[in-house]
Parts: structure tokens; C-alpha cells; sequence
């Protein structure tokens, strides 16, 4: 029970009190204004006053077609003298790195700190940084005719028969693709014209079934009709016969006639049993062509339209590999198409098509200084308080005890 107490006591001295701690910040409020508002102000003098402004100029080279089509996938285009394969993506960064370097090995060295060559979107951007707008300006002017000399050197003639392969076999995959297609759409062709016919005469045949059967049934029922209307009639016979039968043997001397009545009502009752067996028959029969009927039935509302369906499923899955088969004989086309405009144009990068300078600062980032700035202060001063009242509390322990 003790040390029960004892662990609860113990969390509650480890509970953090957010009303202390409020009345602590409180204690100490002007430090906690203090340091901010400190560190603050150092940040607004270093961003507004202290740290020189940097304007930035920029052109916008386009890169090859074959760049669009292929970023980020890999193509089997050589690398220098190997022949491991590289995305078009890391062979325009490769680029992106040696025109950057040879830019800044060509360029005056005032101008080489602040050039910057870089990946943006479908386009090389070639950057320049200074703290002067119209020195950026004519510092871009002289990079963009520097740069339009590198990039001539730059072509795909180092990898013109890697490419040309690369040709031949995209177009005879693109070749099997389409025997492949061809081959699915006449197997789509052959099902809907044999399975589909064999389907549809199945049904015919179920209906016909069903249409002859209904008939039997109607003729079967006429039949038991009559038999039931003759079953009447003999029965109406017999009870003539008995009374006939009653009425002559309270009389004498009536033998032979006797005897003829009696042999008629014998016959009369084979006949009535007879007809009865046939009218049996023929409710056994209408009974067995029912449950015909209900297979019938069966096979034409469940069967026939599962066997359609799974026909149908069939068929939707060949469809449905023609169209993969065709979207990927289209980006082999699209592949095919761009390495043929490579090998013709044999430019990795075009003329430049923008060009742009900004008219504000792009450095320092006065705004986001300042606000890290206070904010991280507001937190270290929260701490720094936090700090000195736990170092207090434990002197005075330390001297109590």
C-alpha cells in the first residue's frame, strides 16, 4: 500500500502542471520578451541591412524531343565506350553537369561564381546570381552566346549506332505486337461467330423443346378429359347394371338374364379400371413432362445465360489484352518516333526560347529569416526560463538539504 502511494506520489511530481508552467512564463515574462524580441531584431538588420541582395537572370534552353518521351525510363543507349544501359533522364543530367562545368572553365572568373545550370521541367535553365540587376543582365547576355557554342558540341553522334539498333528492335517488336494483336482479334472473331452461333442455336433448340413438350402436355390433358367424361359414363352404366341387377333377383325364373347382367357389370368395372390406369397414365406423364419443363426452364434462365456470360468474359479479356497490346505498341511507336528525331535533328538541346530576370531580389529571403528567426527564439526562451527555474529549484533543495 506504501508504495503505492509512494508511485503516486512520485507522477504527480513528474506531471507536468501547464497552469505552473503558465504562471512560471508569467514570472519571467520579461525575458521571455526579451530574447525575442533581441534576436529578432538581429535578423531584420542582418536580411534588411547587412546581407547583400542577389538578383538572378535566367534562359530556358528546350531539351530533344527524345527527352520528353523518356524521362525516367530506361533506354539502352550507351554510356561512353560501355554499353551499360541509362535513362535519357540521368544522360540530360550528365550533360546538364559537363556544360555547367565547361561553362565555368570558359567564362571570365568574375562570371563563373555566379553561374548555375540546372534540370527545369522539359527545359535546361542556365541561371545567373549578382548583386547588381544590370550586371546580371549582361552577364546572362554573354553566358547565353558562350552557351549556344558548348551546347553545339553536344550531339548524339557518339551514340548514332547504339540508337540506330535501338531502332531495329523497337521495330520489330513493334512488328510481333501487331502479328500479336491480329492473332487476338481474329481469336475475338472466331468466338463471336462459331461459340455465339452454337450458343444461339442451343437456345433455338431449348425453346423448340419447350414449345413441343407445352404441346404434349395440351394433347395429354385433352386425353384425360375424355377419359375422365368416359369414366363418368361408365360409372353412370355400372350403377344401371346394379340396380338392373337388384331388381331381377327379387324376381324367379330370370336366370339367363341374371347372368348377362352380371357379365355386363364385370365388363364394366375391367373398363373402368382400365380407364382409370390410363388416366393415371396419363397424369404420371403430364408430371414427368412438367419436370422436363422445369429443366427446361432451368437451362434457358440460368444455364444459357451463365454459358453467355462467361462467353462475354471471354471475350472482354481478349479485348481487354488487344487494348494493352496496342497501348504498348504505342509507346513503342512514341519511343520509335523520338529515337528517328534524334537521330535526325542530332541536338540534344535547342536555341534558347526565354530568357528572364527578376526584378526583386532572390536572395536573402528576408521574410522567412525574420520568421525563423522568431519563432526559434520564442522556443529558446521558453527553454532558457524552463532552464534557470529548474537549476533554482535545485540549489534551494540542495541548500534545505
Amino acid at each position: 500500500m506504501d508504495k503505492n502511494r509512494e508511485r503516486e506520489s512520485n507522477y504527480q511530481e513528474e506531471e507536468i502542471d501547464l497552469y505552473e508552467l503558465y504562471l512560471i512564463l508569467k514570472r519571467r515574462w520579461k525575458l521571455l520578451v526579451l530574447i525575442p524580441s533581441v534576436l529578432t531584431l538581429i535578423a531584420v538588420i542582418y536580411a534588411y541591412v547587412i546581407a547583400e541582395p542577389k538578383y538572378e537572370a535566367y534562359s530556358l534552353y528546350p531539351l530533344n524531343e527524345i527527352y520528353k518521351s523518356e524521362r525516367g525510363e530506361t533506354s539502352y543507349i550507351s554510356k561512353g565506350k560501355s554499353l551499360k544501359p541509362i535513362s535519357f533522364y540521368e544522360f540530360y543530367e550528365n550533360i546538364t553537369k559537363m556544360i555547367e562545368s565547361t561553362l565555368k572553365q570558359l567564362a571570365p572568373p568574375e562570371l563563373a561564381k555566379g553561374i548555375s545550370v540546372s534540370q527545369k521541367g522539359m527545359f535546361l535553365k542556365l541561371g545567373y546570381l549578382h548583386g547588381n540587376l544590370g550586371e546580371t543582365k549582361k552577364a546572362l547576355s554573354k553566358l547565353d552566346k558562350l552557351i549556344n557554342k558548348v551546347v553545339k558540341d553536344f550531339t548524339v553522334e557518339p551514340y548514332k549506332e547504339e540508337i540506330e539498333e535501338q531502332i531495329k528492335a523497337l521495330s520489330s517488336s513493334i512488328k510481333k505486337l501487331e502479328i500479336e494483336i491480329e492473332k487476338k482479334e481474329k481469336e475475338i472473331e472466331d468466338l463471336e461467330n462459331s461459340e455465339k452461333t452454337q450458343l444461339n442455336q442451343k437456345i433455338l433448340k431449348l425453346k423448340s423443346s419447350k414449345k413441343a413438350l407445352l404441346q404434349r402436355i395440351d394433347e395429354l390433358e385433352k386425353e384425360r378429359t375424355l377419359l375422365s367424361k368416359k369414366l363418368e359414363e361408365m360409372k353412370a352404366s355400372l350403377r344401371d347394371v346394379e340396380t338392373k341387377i337388384k331388381d331381377l333377383a327379387q324376381k324367379q325364373n330370370k336366370d339367363l338374364a341374371l347372368v348377362e347382367l352380371y357379365k355386363e357389370r364385370n365388363r364394366l368395372k375391367e373398363e373402368l379400371l382400365e380407364t382409370e390406369r390410363a388416366m393415371l397414365s396419363k397424369k404420371a406423364m403430364i408430371k414427368e413432362i412438367k419436370t422436363q419443363l422445369n429443366v427446361l426452364d432451368y437451362r434457358l434462365k440460368k444455364e444459357i445465360p451463365a454459358e453467355s456470360k462467361k462467353l462475354e468474359n471471354s471475350i472482354d479479356k481478349i479485348k481487354l489484352s488487344v487494348e494493352l497490346l496496342n497501348l504498348e505498341k504505342d509507346l513503342l511507336s512514341n519511343k520509335l518516333n523520338s529515337f528517328k528525331n534524334l537521330i535526325e535533328n542530332e541536338r540534344v538541346i535547342e536555341p534558347v526560347v526565354f530568357a528572364k530576370s527578376s526584378e526583386k531580389p532572390v536572395k536573402p529571403k528576408r521574410e522567412l529569416i525574420v520568421a525563423v528567426s522568431f519563432v526559434s527564439s520564442l522556443i529558446l526562451a521558453v527553454f532558457i526560463i524552463l532552464f534557470i527555474e529548474w537549476f533554482n529549484s535545485a540549489k534551494r533543495r540542495h541548500l534545505e538539504a
